[in-house]
Parts: C-alpha cells; sequence; structure tokens
C-alpha cells in the first residue's frame, strides 16, 4: 500500500469567475487523499467566482517565484478566469518549471478552450497536461489525486 505524498506541492489557481463548484469538489478531493493543498491566486486578494464565492487565496503566484515549485496546477473552470490566468507570464514560467520538474497540470473541462483560443494548443498536448475532457468532476479530481498519491506511471 502506497502513502501520500505529503510534502508534495498542489496548488489550485483562482482567478475572479472561477468555476466554485468542480473547485471545491478537487480541493476535498485532494485533500482527502492528504495532499498538501493551496489555494493560488494573480493576487492575494479576496477573489469572486462566478456565482459569488468570495475566497481568499492562501497566497499569490507572485510568492511562488523562485520557490520549490508545485507538482500539482489544477486550473478550475470557466474560460474567462482561465483566460486571465494565461494572460499572466507570471502562470507560464510557473507551468513551465513545473513541467521541467516532472509536474503536472490538471485543467478542468470549461477551461481548455482558452488554452486553445490562446494560441497554446501544445499545453493542451503536453505529456504533463492532465485534461478533464468528458469525465465528471469527481472522477477527474481523483484521478488527480491518484496521480499525485501513488508513485510511478499511471
Amino acid at each position: 500500500m502506497y502513502k501520500p505524498r505529503k510534502k508534495s506541492r498542489t496548488i489550485i489557481m483562482l482567478t475572479s469567475g472561477f468555476e466554485e463548484e468542480s473547485t471545491i469538489i478537487c480541493l476535498k478531493r485532494l485533500r482527502r487523499a492528504g495532499l498538501n493543498v493551496k489555494l493560488v491566486g494573480l493576487t492575494t486578494h479576496h477573489v469572486v467566482g462566478a456565482h459569488g464565492l468570495t475566497v481568499r487565496p492562501d497566497c499569490s503566484i507572485g510568492d511562488l517565484e523562485g520557490k520549490n515549485d508545485p507538482q500539482l496546477i489544477v486550473i478550475p473552470g470557466y474560460e474567462e478566469s482561465a483566460e486571465k490566468l494565461l494572460a499572466d507570464p507570471r502562470f507560464h514560467r510557473l507551468f513551465q518549471a513545473t513541467a521541467a520538474n516532472e509536474g503536472h497540470i490538471g485543467i478542468m473541462r470549461s477551461a481548455e478552450p482558452a488554452f486553445g483560443r490562446a494560441g497554446l494548443p501544445d499545453m493542451l498536448s503536453d505529456s504533463h497536461c492532465l485534461r478533464q475532457g468528458k469525465v465528471d468532476t469527481t472522477t477527474f479530481s481523483q484521478s488527480l489525486a491518484d496521480k499525485m498519491t501513488f508513485p510511478g506511471p499511471r
């Protein structure tokens, strides 16, 4: 039996207009698996979701620069929220550093179109990207937790 990598650095990115339900489901699944998950915003100011839920991130993306890169970055939907993230060069640096260190990025279904429109379809085809595709949010979130919990290819 494998134990969760408790020291794994897992982050869920938050920008205004994020999809609240999928974010909370994913956060719950990852933490239930024993992972250390931080909510990260573009700033440390409160972030308002698409349906009015207000969340204060644990830290900002700027706080992560130059520190241990995350092993998993989760991008919740919606497209508008993902577009804000993709417009920030710090996200691109974080993504590249995470991929270079064999980390992963989990992209929720409703965020995927923003990556294509941003002219970054290679990000979606990268082996480090885990896309939700047609599976439900709970199943996708559990697959992310499994990826971080059990060593080796899955």
